[in-house]
């Protein structure tokens, strides 16, 4: 769903639902002001319930002297009719399971009379952007680190550098690297506002690498000796061969996956502390979830809903990764 769209309305994340129902006549019912602090929008009863843009009728005002009546423009005339006949202005959320103008409001709507499940699907896909560029930069590093270190230990430069990297890396807690990332995303990337939540998470990717990069290394140093290994470098088979065909395909890929996923799920974790801090993507689920959290007055329904569907994410990620770790060790 998150790659394809949302399949039961067909209504984007942004677009308002106003609620109409068919009628008899054509009408629109403007913002009336029922105090001097609230303006009310007001639905008729029954036959007459909604707003068209080229309607005959309007709401003009209340009437003041009597509180019961309110005047209402009908084709150039002027009525007074009871105000028993219009109904609460229209309130969203609306519950889940709405079915309207053959939309399936699977989610029911957002305060803002969005569609909530349109909304949390656009949310997913940007979410699954940054997971996407954070992984693919964790793995490639941690491949190059792992590699360089575990296999190429006896070139001393190569390894010097990459191992000082990593040390260096390693050192520094990771929260203040992401802020040193931040700083120079806002700095150098203004204009571009896509790539610089993709480069900050990039970062943190590669930030994180050291630790499959140990992984891989440790695992590459017990078989570097083995007797196959020996064998394949005696026939000649280079090194790329062995390291990535051998090595790392049949003793590393669990490995590689593994971390890959548990690294997934804390980028969700990443994308909330970022939008807690006022520098995350505000299309992503990490913003959604804070900004949910500020909502006043609060919406259980809605916050319950969301938390379900971002740890159910987080949770096959954790799962997935766990999953890979028992795999590779057997």
């Amino acid at each position: 769903m998150i790659i394809f769209d949302n399949p039961f309305s067909s209504y984007n994340h942004k677009e308002i639902i106003e609620i109409t129902t068919e009628v008899s006549k054509p009408v629109k019912i403007y913002n009336e002001k029922k105090s001097d602090s609230d303006n009310v929008r007001y639905i008729f009863k029954k036959d007459f319930s909604m707003f068209k843009k080229n309607d005959r009728v309007f709401i003009t005002k209340i009437d003041r002297k009597n509180s019961d009546l309110c005047h209402v423009k009908i084709n150039r005339s002027i009525d007074r009719v009871p105000l028993d006949i219009l109904l609460e202005p229209v309130k969203h959320p609306l519950p889940p399971l709405h079915v309207y103008n053959g939309n399936l409001l699977f989610f029911g709507t957002t305060k803002e009379a969005n569609d909530y499940l349109s909304k949390i699907v656009y949310g997913g896909k940007n979410t699954l952007l940054l997971v996407f560029s954070s992984m693919v930069v964790f793995i490639f590093w941690g491949i190059i680190f792992g590699v360089v270190i575990g296999y190429f230990e006896n070139i001393r430069p190569l390894h010097f550098v990459f191992n000082g990297l990593m040390k260096v890396i390693e050192s520094t807690p990771l929260l203040l690297w992401i802020i040193f990332t931040v700083i120079f995303a806002q700095t150098f990337f203004v204009g571009y506002p896509n790539w610089k939540h993709r480069l900050i998470f990039g970062f943190i990717g590669f930030f994180s690498s050291p630790a499959l990069g140990r992984l891989i290394a440790d695992k590459i140093r017990l078989l570097k000796n083995e007797d196959f290994i020996i064998a394949l470098q005696l026939l000649g088979i280079s090194n790329r061969r062995i390291i990535f065909s051998h090595i790392l395909r049949y003793y590393c890929f669990s490995d590689i996956f593994f971390q890959g996923a548990y690294i997934s799920a804390q980028v969700i974790f990443f994308d909330f502390t970022l939008s807690v801090l006022k520098y995350g993507n505000p299309s992503t689920w990490g913003d959604f979830l804070y900004n949910l959290m500020l909502t006043a007055p609060r919406q259980p329904m809605q916050e319950g809903i969301f938390v379900v569907v971002l740890f159910s994410f987080i949770a096959f990620f954790f799962h997935l990764s766990r999953f890979f770790e028992s795999q590779s060790q057997i």
